[in-house]
């Protein structure tokens, strides 16, 4: 499904799976997006890293978040 390139699949196949490696894979996918195009991204790569309790990588996505906002500055 990552293949296929549809976020909005990806993002409703993880929520509807409901398995810590699914979110991971969803969430680590997404991130490699542009969010611009796709503004439910940001949010589910959030939500997706908390349920898979992967605390680490949503720590490092939020850095790499404020890195992104803080060039755009």
């Amino acid at each position: 499904m990552i293949h296929s390139g549809d976020v909005e699949r990806i993002i409703v196949f993880a929520n509807v799976a409901r398995n810590r490696e699914v979110y991971l894979m969803a969430a680590d996918h997404l991130k490699t997006l542009d969010w611009k195009k796709y503004p439910d991204a940001l949010q589910s790569i959030m939500n997706f890293y908390k349920r898979a309790r992967a605390f680490e990588k949503l720590a490092l996505f939020y850095d790499m978040c404020a890195q992104v906002g803080s060039e755009l500055l």
